[in-house]
């Protein structure tokens, strides 16, 4: 049975979009998937300036493309998604990630939609304790300064494997940025 390891944040548009083709795959193909938690820079939508700079323009409308992209995709899977005006913090959830291992993609499925769907504050203790109880975890389990303390050590040597954004897949030392490399990857798994 393949391996394949899979990194998300959160607060990251294309993990979250990538939830269910990974779990298909995963389904598909009797996958083993790891999940693992990684910190993404995730940056609001400048507001238009009186007066822009080019530079100040072209990160603006590439920031509010890639938005309405990240939005037509999910219209098309019928998938709730609701851009907060700022980015939140979701440290706290992609820690729990550590305890949630019984049924991890039950519990990134709730955050996912805690986060996107629901506008949520994934930094709350309160929620990502009903998170992990609603997943079938113990949140008794759950040290939160441990265990955010484990995601920052994890973050350099995540990094070092070539890991820079997430959605973030490594099967056979290659690693994978991106949903857009699903169909690849598919196609790795099957004659692998």
């Amino acid at each position: 049975m393949p391996t394949l390891e899979c990194y998300i944040d959160f607060k990251a548009p294309a993990a979250y979009l990538a939830l269910q083709p990974t779990l298909a795959l995963q389904q598909q193909l009797n996958l083993t998937l790891l999940w693992h938690p990684y910190q993404t820079r995730q940056s609001a939508i400048p507001a238009p300036l009186a007066q822009e700079t080019p530079a100040q323009s072209h990160i603006r409308v590439r920031a509010e493309a890639r938005q309405r992209v990240h939005l037509k995709y999910a219209a098309l899977r019928g998938i709730g998604m609701h851009f907060p005006t700022q980015p939140g913090n979701c440290d706290l959830a992609l820690a729990a990630m550590y305890v949630a291992t019984n049924n991890p993609a039950l519990y990134c499925r709730l955050a996912f939609e805690a986060y996107w769907v629901h506008q949520q504050d994934l930094s709350e203790l309160t929620l990502i304790e009903n998170l992990l109880r609603t997943s079938g975890h113990d949140p008794q389990t759950f040290n939160a300064g441990d265990r955010l303390a484990q995601l920052y050590a994890a973050q350099t040597p995540t990094e070092e494997r070539g890991v820079v954004d997430a959605p973030a897949y490594i099967f056979a030392d290659q690693v994978f940025i991106g949903r857009e490399h699903l169909p690849w990857l598919r196609e790795l798994l099957s004659s692998g």
